[in-house]
């Protein structure tokens, strides 16, 4: 989930409720359905505060994209950092494009790349193709030709790249060449 629209459940948000009250996350839901981003705002961000993680992404969303308040790149990245700290992973995926660009925190590719890691390890398709985006700019460096070289580089562990439970997964990465006879 890389956008508030990719984050609504289309069931949800047209939910007609018992006696005509909704939950808080449903009443921002629906808002959100609406495209009432000024109204799903003040749903949302006690639902964040009191710590739950998709309200938090959310709430990053409408920080970045300037919807139901001011763009906030600096508010947006704390919150995707207290989402992913709860597992969110596209809430990871979008912190490591902020830390990678430098908008609203510190430029730093090592944490980038760490919270890519994250995000990829949830589950997230598009982190897993920032890194591989990532893998193949490096190896088209000049002189760098193991992959293993470039994974270290970028600080990546591994075992990402690897189907768990194969021999290869359990032996790790080559420590040297092989020899040819």
């Amino acid at each position: 989930v890389h956008d508030i629209r990719d984050a609504l459940d289309p069931d949800l948000g047209c939910r007609v409720l018992i006696e005509g009250r909704a939950s808080p996350m449903e009443a921002a839901v629906e808002a959100l359905s609406r495209k009432d981003w000024v109204g799903a705002f003040p749903l949302l961000l006690p639902l964040a505060e009191s710590g739950d993680a998709f309200s938090q992404f959310v709430v990053g969303q409408m920080y970045r994209d300037g919807k139901g308040t001011a763009s906030d790149f600096s508010e947006a990245a704390r919150w995707y950092r207290l989402a992913a700290n709860g597992g969110e992973a596209g809430a990871a995926n979008n912190l490591a494009i902020l830390l990678s660009n430098g908008m609203g925190v510190p430029r730093d590719e090592a944490a980038a790349i760490r919270m890519f890691e994250r995000a990829a390890a949830l589950g997230d398709q598009q982190a897993r193709d920032n890194l591989a985006r990532r893998i193949a700019a490096e190896r088209r460096r000049p002189g760098r030709k193991s992959i293993w070289g470039v994974l270290g580089r970028l600080g990546i562990r591994w075992r990402l790249w690897r189907e768990p439970g194969t021999a290869r997964e359990r032996a790790g990465p080559p420590t040297s060449s092989p020899r040819r006879p």
